[in-house]
């Protein structure tokens, strides 16, 4: 149990002890409150904003994900935060994508598919927050969460990103890739 600031006790269940795709309290889709509306803008909505925002939304559909990454340094710097299979530092473009894209999105029907929910851009700083709408080869939704801090070599709208720290959702990519590879493999 845990006590917040005078507020009554209440349960903290870890999340690796939640199962992938289960209700976690009050959730919606993404930007439910907000049809219709565009992902919302940091403090620095101007022509740089709009052109983070039509890079970032290439990862959308599996079709256009290369348009986002002919934007990353062939020599990034990829950290994927966690302790689940695809968790670790990438120092190409083609190990970040060999092992993380490569490896979750044959295990999606329909590929990877990453909508923008928010954007935070400062300079050479964007801040993404991402949210997957794929379904898994065994009909879960792959309803994960990501947030990747982006530097990029400028702050030029034609500028490369050369480092990203992601954070995401650990015990839902293991979970999916326990249950799905073997799905694919057999």
């Amino acid at each position: 149990m845990r006590r917040d600031r005078g507020q009554q006790q209440h349960a903290v269940v870890p999340a690796a002890h939640v199962q992938p795709g289960a209700q976690r309290g009050p959730t919606r889709q993404p930007d439910q409150d907000r049809a219709g509306e565009r992902p919302q803008l940091g403090p620095r909505a101007d022509q740089g904003a709009e052109t983070e925002r039509a890079l970032f939304a290439h990862l959308a559909d599996p079709a256009t994900t290369a348009g986002f990454f002919d934007r990353v340094a062939d020599d990034v710097s990829w950290t994927v935060e966690g302790t689940h299979p695809l968790a670790g530092h990438y120092t190409s473009e083609k190990d970040f994508t060999a092992a993380t894209f490569d490896r979750l999105g044959p295990l999606m029907r329909d590929g990877i598919r990453l909508e923008v929910r928010h954007l935070h851009v400062a300079g050479e700083i964007t801040v993404a927050e991402l949210h997957a709408t794929s379904v898994t080869l065994d009909g879960a939704p792959f309803d994960n969460g990501y947030c990747w801090v982006c530097r990029f070599d400028s702050a030029r709208p034609d500028a490369r990103i050369v480092e990203v720290r992601a954070y995401l959702d650990s015990a839902m990519v293991a979970w999916t890739v326990d249950r799905n590879e073997p799905l694919r493999t057999g």
